[in-house]
């Protein structure tokens, strides 16, 4: 097959029956992905210059390409130099490892470590820690990584390791629960080549939660807003869902999740009395591990709740004879201040709700001793988004009964 001046042609079949009955051939044009800029030019004697060649994938199936840039000149011992040109679109295949046991959010603080093979052949130290991404969204920890050579692997092989930090949170929030849930990594070696990697890990995740009062809607926070040091707090250890755990793990954090503590690491009944430490904090955490005979099964880190010391209620001490609320400051004003008096121990509930009857914020739930206790409202909803000034609805409910205050919320 050739053009009509026969200067461009193509072979088909050479000495060979071909045309049949109900042929068809089918000519197409495949993008142009190897340039050169400039195409032509003069360079003078003992000089040199730079040529920039480029490569575009756009349009192209995944696959290796083969070119090559010749460059003609008057050269008389070499007028044609032939300069090699392959382009391999897609990804590389890399090889991937994530330490299942590190998805236990109560390990090695707040991190999960992968162990990430580059392309086979290539070196882990061209890979951009910047690009890497796990499920496409949860990027590596800027902190440098560590580089392994493995010296038993030839260097066409998985010769080049290198070991990353991701955020757990932010991995354990994306993934599913599941026997083998895929996790993708994926980055940049060098100026090279994309590469991808999977590997698999089991997410069966357990349950802890206050056990002092029924969570009626999922959605509810497992744990009250707020505790008192030093007191008893009933909990509840929930299998995963369509399994059984044969041990939990309790862990206890006072800083939101950068570093935990055990509180029991051999629970085999589902109810636990915990005992609340004495240091107060605003961001305690509780976390519960599940495993089985096969190991870890998952985990499951709760609500972020307050930890207030025993003096945190007001007056003198003593009791009131029935349950009440009242403000301790202004109304209006840009923040709510109460106080709710128990005249024994017993399970409150403190909430904010807006005209609409819609829970704008809880500001207490929980078991609270005798007494006198504060609570404050600074206009924030649940997610930290401020709310509109208004009319809004201060509930507390105990033992039954259900108390109600209004507050006009100003700027």
């Amino acid at each position: 097959i050739q053009n009509a001046s026969r200067d461009v042609g193509l072979q088909v079949a050479f000495n060979t029956a071909y045309v049949k009955n109900n042929l068809r051939v089918r000519l197409s044009s495949q993008p142009g992905w190897l340039t050169v800029s400039p195409a032509v030019g003069v360079t003078a004697a003992g000089e040199a210059d730079t040529v920039l060649v480029t490569f575009n994938a756009t349009g192209l199936a995944d696959g290796d390409y083969t070119g090559s840039v010749r460059v003609r000149s008057n050269d008389l011992d070499e007028p044609l130099v032939t300069v090699p040109a392959d382009l391999h679109v897609g990804v590389a295949l890399a090889k991937f490892r994530l330490n299942p046991g590190t998805l236990n959010h109560s390990s090695q603080g707040r991190w999960v470590d992968a162990k990430v093979w580059s392309p086979m052949g290539t070196d882990a130290r061209q890979i951009v820690q910047s690009s890497l991404l796990l499920q496409r969204q949860v990027p590596a920890d800027p902190f440098p990584a560590r580089y392994v050579e493995d010296a038993s692997e030839p260097a066409s092989s998985w010769h080049w390791r290198a070991d990353y930090k991701f955020d757990r949170a932010s991995l354990v929030n994306l993934l599913p629960d599941g026997w083998k849930v895929p996790v993708e990594v994926i980055g940049l070696l060098g100026d090279m080549t994309w590469f991808q990697a999977w590997d698999s890990v089991r997410v069966l995740r357990p349950r802890v939660q206050y056990a002092g009062a029924a969570i009626v809607n999922p959605n509810d926070d497992p744990m009250p807003s707020m505790v008192q040091s030093q007191s008893f707090v009933p909990l509840q250890l929930v299998d995963p869902d369509d399994a059984t755990a044969s041990m939990f793990e309790l862990w206890y954090s006072p800083d939101a999740g950068a570093t935990w503590a055990p509180i029991d690491t051999n629970i085999t009944s589902r109810d636990y009395a915990w005992s609340v430490p004495e240091e107060a904090t605003d961001q305690a955490l509780l976390g519960v591990v599940a495993w089985d005979e096969w190991g870890i099964m998952g985990s499951q880190v709760t609500n972020v709740f307050q930890i207030i010391y025993q003096t945190a209620g007001v007056d003198d001490g003593r009791a009131p004879e029935r349950f009440s609320l009242r403000f301790s400051g202004h109304n209006p004003a840009s923040r709510a201040m109460l106080e709710f008096g128990m005249p024994t121990r017993g399970d409150v509930s403190v909430r904010v709700y807006d005209v609409q009857g819609a829970l704008v914020r809880e500001l207490a739930r929980g078991p609270f001793e005798p007494g006198w206790h504060r609570v404050t409202w600074d206009g924030a909803g649940a997610t930290g988004s401020q709310a509109e000034p208004g009319m809004y609805f201060v509930q507390a409910h105990a033992n039954g009964q259900r108390l109600l205050k209004r507050f006009v919320l100003l700027k």
